[in-house]
């Protein structure tokens, strides 16, 4: 793979890193996915959000 392929990817996969970002940003929609998701009960008290910047 050419190291203009593995750019481009790195773009794509960045650009769905901000939506999930946006999505995820609060709480209440985190818990709703996660519950959705693995069907759990879990409530906001019970997560916590965490910031990470590469």
């Amino acid at each position: 793979m050419s190291s203009k392929a593995n750019i481009q990817e790195k773009e794509i996969n960045q650009e769905h890193d901000k939506i999930f970002r946006t999505i995820l940003d609060k709480k209440e929609n985190a818990v709703l996915i996660i519950n959705k998701a693995i069907n759990a009960k879990i409530e906001i008290k019970d997560i916590e959000k965490y910031k990470n910047s590469i």
